[in-house]
């Protein structure tokens, strides 16, 4: 029996259908792998913010960003690539911004309004080296308020400082409408293009032509405290991933609730710093209304001072 030989038409007809699975395939695993640099990217963001408030907890300020500019792959650079770039007690970072001009009146007024950007400070961090890099290889960009970062004597973060970097959603990105007026950091991936953003050589990408693009990489016409986000993920061009705390919420992460004088101030009136004889403030005495002294009995020396130790834990140490 002789093999029958395939024609033209069906040899056709199975290449196609060839192609359309291959093609299938293939979108399948671009989605997939694109799918994959997402969750990496988002945990790696997690597992930053979560080394910020553990660092907060330690220094009492925000950390300050790395030189973004240096490759993380040369060995002259081992030892200042994921650092935290000061000039004395001055985070620099890779760049400074001041937006004075855009912040609104209030009291007690800002004393530090510049935010700094640069590369997530891996080694003051104690992160891996790969850390440093998003999904798709770019370095994320770490931007804080200078205020809450600066190295002074005053721990920044118990100062009375807020944060004075703005978040705005996509959909509504040439408005006034902010998620927040006052975030104390972000942290930018700039996203499978990688526009805008450093690689690991310390190369930054162009831009490009998309506002939003160019608005959190802050180049030219992008000179200011806003910071766009894309959720949902409604645009083909805009593919930046955008992460932030305001300085309440990395307070909170740390089971913090008081901060500044006004913690030293509340444990001050609720404890008598005498150990020895630890009466409490507001307790001792004939109870005065022109002296503020409300009850000398002994129930209320006890259930002030244990108050005054639950507000203890609530604040920041020095």
């Amino acid at each position: 029996m002789a093999n029958k030989a395939f024609s033209l038409t069906e040899l056709a007809i199975v290449l196609t259908i060839i192609g359309i699975i291959s093609s299938s395939a293939i979108s399948a695993g671009i989605s997939q792998t694109d799918s994959y640099r997402y969750e990496q990217t988002q945990a790696k963001m997690k597992m930053i913010e979560e080394a910020i408030v553990a660092f907060v907890g330690l220094n009492k300020r925000l950390p300050c960003p790395g030189n973004a500019a240096l490759n993380i792959d040369t060995s002259a650079n081992s030892s200042t690539y994921g650092i935290e770039n000061f000039s004395g007690t001055t985070c620099t970072g890779t760049q400074t911004v001041n937006v004075t001009a855009n912040l609104p009146a209030v009291t007690p007024a800002f004393t530090d309004a510049n935010i700094v950007m640069g590369s997530v400070p891996v080694q003051s961090l104690l992160l891996p080296k790969e850390i440093i890099l998003d999904g798709w290889g770019n370095k994320f960009d770490l931007v804080v308020s200078r205020g809450l970062s600066n190295n002074t004597t005053l721990p920044a973060i118990d100062s009375q400082e807020s944060g004075v970097i703005k978040i705005k959603r996509f959909t509504n990105p040439g408005g006034a409408v902010y998620v927040t007026n006052g975030a104390a950091y972000a942290i930018v991936s700039h996203g499978p293009s990688g526009a805008g953003g450093y690689n690991r050589s310390g190369t930054r990408a162009s831009a490009g032509a998309d506002a939003k693009k160019v608005e959190n990489a802050h180049t030219s016409g992008g000179y200011d405290e806003v910071f766009v986000l894309n959720i949902p993920n409604n645009s083909t061009t805009f593919d930046d991933v955008v992460r932030y705390k305001t300085k309440t919420q990395v307070l909170f992460s740390l089971g913090v609730t008081l901060s500044g004088n006004s913690c030293n101030n509340a444990y001050t009136a609720l404890s008598n710093s005498n150990q020895t004889n630890p009466l409490n403030l507001l307790c001792f005495g004939t109870a005065n209304a022109a002296t503020g002294t409300i009850n000398s009995s002994a129930d209320c020396n006890v259930y002030m001072l244990t108050f005054s130790e639950l507000v203890r834990k609530r604040c920041i140490t020095r």
